[in-house]
């Protein structure tokens, strides 16, 4: 688990400091980046929490139909 969320957390750093390359390079202000920046790790967080979401309710239900 501990490797896990170092992966999680270097892989968030690498996009971090893409979007703050690209927008530096677009001539973006700071505010804008860190904007970007927090929209995008919500969108991952909420794509997460949904997708375990959605398993969780349909493992709920195969084990409703599928009850021996």
């Amino acid at each position: 688990m501990r490797n896990d969320f170092i992966v999680i957390l270097v892989i968030f750093l690498v996009i971090g400091e893409f979007t703050f390359i690209r927008g530096f390079q677009n001539n973006l202000q700071i505010s804008d980046i860190l904007t970007i920046f927090v929209t995008f790790i919500i969108f991952l967080v909420a794509f997460a929490l949904l997708t375990t979401s959605i398993a969780n309710v349909v493992g709920r239900i195969l084990n409703i139909l599928f009850k021996e």
